[in-house]
């Protein structure tokens, strides 16, 4: 039956959104070259592969590619903006391949929830897909552990700006269960760029909810050397 639908009125790309997606890839063939060359390319600062560079300064920090270029752009819209569980389930899966994390090493994974009105406006939180994505795929549980209470969009900020603006943006969320403490838990977000959001999360979550949390993101920005 899903087999003569798609034959009917095929899945578009998730990249391109135009063309229909090759085989059982949610991609099309002429964009497939493309997103693989994403997964390939190579940091402008160190010049090490997603797998091997630590220039975000967070040596635990693990990341499946670079955003910067065109087509790493075009990938990081379609998954704050159009993402569906398909989709979402196959990047998450991707993102562990390529990063070789050990799933099963960690207790469950929570994640960097979005504005509440970027949230309401486009009817999900990105981040916390991703968590649930991870959570299907390997059967750990996803921790809603943290809360968002306003602020400016990250993403128009500068790097003092963005430090600034992330302080007490982040609760813990009082509504989850306060006995549990977890071992290991993994923190999820899109896209990692000067780190603010990122280390003030982890920074609650080992103040409050577990004794080791390592980064995880679909990408980190690839700056240009200096």
């Amino acid at each position: 039956m899903i087999m003569k639908i798609r034959h009917i009125s095929p899945a578009l790309c998730m990249m391109c959104r135009y063309r229909a997606c090759y085989q059982e890839l949610p991609l099309c063939k002429y964009c497939l070259a493309k997103f693989q060359s994403i997964l390939t390319e190579k940091c402008r600062v160190c010049n090490k592969s997603p797998g091997e560079c630590e220039c975000s300064g967070e040596p635990s920090h693990r990341f499946m590619f670079f955003y910067g270029g065109y087509s790493s752009r075009q990938l990081m819209y379609f998954i704050k903006n159009n993402v569906d569980d398909e989709a979402m389930r196959f990047i998450a899966e991707l993102a562990v391949d390529a990063t070789g994390l050990k799933m099963s090493s960690y207790d469950g994974v929570a994640y960097v929830p979005r504005l509440p009105r970027r949230a309401r406006r486009y009817g999900y939180d990105q981040a916390m897909e991703f968590a649930k994505a991870l959570s299907h795929i390997y059967g750990i549980p996803v921790i809603h552990a943290l809360k968002r209470v306003g602020g400016r969009e990250q993403k128009l900020l500068s790097a003092s700006e963005r430090r600034k603006n992330i302080v007490g943006r982040y609760k813990l969320r009082l509504d989850r269960d306060m006995t549990v403490r977890y071992k290991k838990i993994l923190l999820v977000d899109d896209i990692y760029t000067t780190g603010a959001t990122m280390k003030e999360c982890k920074r609650i979550l080992l103040d409050n909810v577990a004794d080791a949390v390592v980064p995880f993101t679909f990408a980190k920005t690839n700056f240009a050397k200096k």
